[in-house]
């Protein structure tokens, strides 16, 4: 009998280990582009200085945490009042990036880094030009991909000349 569960017990704790599953490449850049996509809307979304537009792409839940120029956030609904705050203050915005880096992490779930520039327009006509490092991680939500949670630093703002 004791020879019995020996062999018993290595089936059963072989048997029972979790499955990994590996992406094929097809799978990752599949992944890769969706989520490039859900960023490059994000960031347009920021065009329109529409905070509940911009904020559509991010998730209310306990998973949400945003960090921007060494201020962390937990609280969803009070960034996207201080958002919608600084919005109106604006008269346009736009984000370009120049390089962008992509980690899948699995089929549902990847980190997007990324490096460029905003250009932001005051209500009163005045234009800054700053440098931008941002990192997202994107996740799959009840078949959603969303922002879940955000980085973004910006360098001191340059004043653009005639704007």
């Amino acid at each position: 009998m004791r020879r019995m569960i020996l062999p018993l017990m290595l089936f059963v704790s072989v048997a029972c280990q979790p499955a990994t599953m590996e992406l094929t490449e097809e799978q990752k850049a599949g992944i890769a582009d969706t989520v490039r996509q859900l960023s490059m809307d994000y960031l347009a979304s920021v065009s329109t200085l529409d905070a509940d537009s911009v904020f559509s792409f991010n998730v209310d839940s306990d998973e949400y945490a945003w960090s921007m120029d060494a201020v962390l956030s937990l609280d969803f609904e009070a960034d996207k009042a201080a958002a919608a705050e600084k919005y109106a203050a604006a008269s346009s915005a736009h984000v370009a990036l120049d390089t962008v880096r992509i980690a899948v992490l699995g089929p549902d779930a990847a980190v997007l880094s990324a490096a460029g520039a905003v250009v932001v327009t005051d209500s009163a006509g005045q234009t800054v030009e700053m440098g931008l490092a941002l990192t997202f991680v994107a996740a799959r939500r009840g078949g959603r991909w969303v922002l879940l949670q955000g980085h973004a630093s910006h360098a001191p703002p340059r004043l653009v000349e005639g704007g």
